[in-house]
């Protein structure tokens, strides 16, 4: 009986489903957690570049960017200053 309750005990912290594995889990939900909200913003930025040029309307400032690009004018460090 005692080494049938020790087995229990021991399976208890160290078994697959243990405590171990609870708190291995936990930390791998918080990564994902943070890395999903982090996606979450990249589509939302994307939705909205890509509603700027639907429509009846292309906004001249992301035809422009979007034409830099694809010729090669542009480089990643660039500051674009908008002037109204």
């Amino acid at each position: 009986m005692i080494l049938l309750s020790l087995y229990f005990l021991v399976s208890t912290f160290e078994g697959n489903s243990g405590l171990k594995a609870f708190k291995g889990l936990q930390l791998q939900h918080g990564e994902l957690s943070v890395r999903a909200e982090r996606l979450a913003n990249e589509r939302a930025l994307m939705e909205r570049r890509v509603s700027l040029l639907r429509g009846g309307r292309v906004d001249p400032d992301m035809l422009e960017e979007q034409a830099r690009e694809q010729l090669g004018y542009s480089h990643p460090d660039d500051v674009v200053i908008f002037v109204d």
